[in-house]
């Protein structure tokens, strides 16, 4: 993988980790865990368990974000606020 590439899918992965962090206020995990998932994911990328660690960071990202999200649309709702960390 030339290095190029690396260089782009760690900045997609830092974009990506910036807009789950502007929809999931709070905790800055997303661009956090974007960043090392997409770092770890780059290195192994030679092997096609680079590509597994990708797959299974985001997904586990994903789920992370999705529930952030419910939990915030949640308390909204009930018109809670949301716990200080």
């Amino acid at each position: 993988m030339a290095l190029e590439s690396i260089i782009i899918w760690i900045i997609v992965g830092g974009i990506a980790g910036t807009i789950a962090d502007w929809l999931v206020s709070g905790v800055r995990l997303g661009c956090l865990g974007t960043v090392i998932i997409g770092i770890i994911g780059a290195i192994f990328a030679v092997v096609l368990i680079g590509v597994a660690i990708w797959i299974i960071g985001f997904f586990v990202l994903g789920i992370w974000a999705i529930y952030r999200i419910a939990r915030g649309w949640l308390r909204l709702k009930d018109r809670q606020p949301m716990p200080m960390p």
